[in-house]
């Protein structure tokens, strides 16, 4: 689906386990990740952010009764992964280096803006 447009996309961050697009003419996220990409709303990947980090890494390492994945859906969004720990660790590398970029693109924003006025 993202390829129709892929000039449209503009490459936000990138990782060894992914990627994530920006689409001024979509209004949206595009998170490319095992070969699956999934289009997101900015709010809809700040939940995906938070499911992300609301998984205890640590329980499944310890806990040998759990299940060795963990299935996380987004309620607002249709998509589901089925992640191991270390999939988790790295889509976290991911979206946190997303938020991070996005962080990195208002305080430049802000510093030119000072500058020209």
């Amino acid at each position: 689906k993202a390829n129709c447009f892929k000039s449209d996309l503009v490459e936000v961050f990138t990782t060894s386990a992914g990627k994530v697009y920006q689409s001024d003419r979509e209004r949206a996220l595009f998170v490319d990740v095992g070969g699956k990409i999934a289009k997101f709303s900015f709010s809809c990947l700040k939940s995906l952010k938070g499911e992300l980090h609301s998984i205890d890494i640590e329980n499944m390492l310890i806990d040998l009764n759990r299940p060795e994945f963990e299935f996380l859906t987004i309620a607002t969004s249709e998509h589901c992964y089925v992640l191991s720990v270390l999939d988790i660790i790295q889509f976290r590398e991911l979206i946190d280096g997303t938020f991070v970029m996005f962080q990195l693109n208002n305080i430049l924003h802000d510093c030119l803006n000072r500058i020209a006025v």
